[in-house]
């Protein structure tokens, strides 16, 4: 079964460590069962499939039919403390996300400001070089 759901979070474009992030549990809570085949706690599970709310239960318990439930799909509305959590997990990595690229930004700004500096100083050294052998020639 952890397989499976291993599967539908990749086919989701997600990574096991963004669903432990997104649902609040802990590094590997998820992932480490996945990779032992061992079971996860009910709870985790009940998380999981209210934040995955199109996926087949027949297919995550059996393998048999579609992985996607499109059909019958309806959207389990999470309330509650859940909710909370889920939004504020969402929020956190975005701001992680915002906060990574800002640093990377700052990091980029340094190297061009460098840039910049060594490309003044060699253009200053060339024109003084010219302005030199301008007046050794004259003599």
């Amino acid at each position: 079964m952890l397989n499976r759901l291993k599967q539908y979070i990749e086919a989701k474009g997600m990574t096991v460590a963004y669903v432990e992030k997104m649902l609040g549990m802990s590094n590997g809570a998820l992932s480490k069962p996945i990779k032992n085949h061992t079971a996860i706690g009910s709870d985790k599970l009940e998380n999981i499939l209210a934040f995955c709310g199109d996926l087949s239960l027949k297919w995550l318990f059996t393998g048999q039919g579609e992985m996607l439930n499109v059909d019958g799909y309806k959207p389990t509305l999470v309330s509650g403390e859940n909710a909370a959590m889920i939004e504020n997990n969402l929020l956190k990595l975005m701001l992680l996300e915002k906060e990574t690229t800002i640093l990377q930004q700052a990091k980029e700004i340094g190297r061009l400001e460098q840039r910049i500096k060594e490309l003044t100083q060699r253009l200053e050294k060339t024109v003084g070089d010219a302005s030199t052998g301008d007046t050794a020639n004259v003599g």
